[in-house]
């Protein structure tokens, strides 16, 4: 695995398991005079899990101008005092 800050290689200087969550930690060095650490999460992903059908697409002809479909308010007639 690449360092994220410098792009370097990296070695794994730590790993722990959880067997609660099924997890690996790993506890990991860059390769550069620098010796950025950082810690990774690594986990099984659920394989055949269900999704909600995406929604098909509808595509709306571009004549149409803004506002179409919508009635028209008309203009309601006030009386005006004497």
């Amino acid at each position: 695995m690449k360092c994220p800050v410098c792009g370097k290689p990296t070695v794994i200087l730590e790993t722990r398991h959880n067997a609660i969550t099924n997890t690996n930690y790993r506890r990991r060095e860059c390769d550069s005079p620098a010796t950025h650490r950082f810690t990774t999460v690594e986990s099984v992903a659920a394989v055949g899990a269900k999704r909600a059908p995406k929604r098909p697409v509808v595509a709306l002809p571009t004549s149409r101008r803004a506002g179409a479909g919508v009635p028209a308010q008309e203009k309601q007639k006030t009386k005006q005092p004497k």
